[in-house]
């Protein structure tokens, strides 16, 4: 299954295959959700989580952790096909193994998530669209670190300026989109 907005439930299921468009582009593909990898990463989330936290609690912790765990971002090292597992274990990823880790992370929480593809600028991207209870849908974009918690288009746009520098006509509309 290949994944494109607007062309899928945002559900990531085992054996989804998530094709970059970059030039040096890789394919990633998900593992279930019992892969011993991703129940290591869930065992690390579970001990800095208060079990006690709110959804927005418990987002803002697991896009930290997620941002935190990838140091390789340089995709022309990547294989040209590579598990999410093998990702996480080599802690290599861009965008797509940010926003798949994180999917997998939430979902295992009881968090409900959509898995969402578009462009920042030019360039492919993908992010979350999570239910937040007591926010009502919001945004996340763990490779900027941003944990949304806030429906506000201004503040997800501010943190998309602050991060790459530039914002393009093309991002306002998938923005403004994604937001409605």
């Amino acid at each position: 299954m290949y994944l494109d907005l607007n062309q899928t439930d945002g559900k990531l299921h085992k054996g989804d295959r998530l094709v970059s468009r970059s030039t040096n582009g890789h394919t990633l593909i998900i593992p279930g959700y019992n892969n011993p990898t991703i129940l290591q990463l869930k065992k690390k989330a579970d001990s800095i989580l208060n079990p006690d936290s709110t959804i927005r609690g418990k987002l803002e912790v697991l896009t930290c952790l997620v941002y935190l765990h990838f140091t390789n971002h340089d995709e022309r090292k990547f294989p040209k096909e590579m598990s999410l597992d093998y990702a996480i274990e080599n802690r290599m990823g861009v965008c797509k193994e940010f926003a798949a880790a994180l999917h997998m992370l939430l979902n295992m929480y009881g968090i409900h998530s959509r898995y969402v593809k578009g462009n920042l600028g030019s360039v492919g991207h993908a992010w979350l669209k999570v239910d937040a209870e007591e926010d009502g849908e919001v945004l996340i974009d763990p490779s900027y670190n941003f944990s949304g918690c806030s429906r506000r288009y201004d503040d997800f746009k501010k943190v998309i300026m602050q991060r790459t520098g530039e914002l393009y006509q093309e991002d306002l509309a998938v923005i403004q989109r994604e937001m409605s």
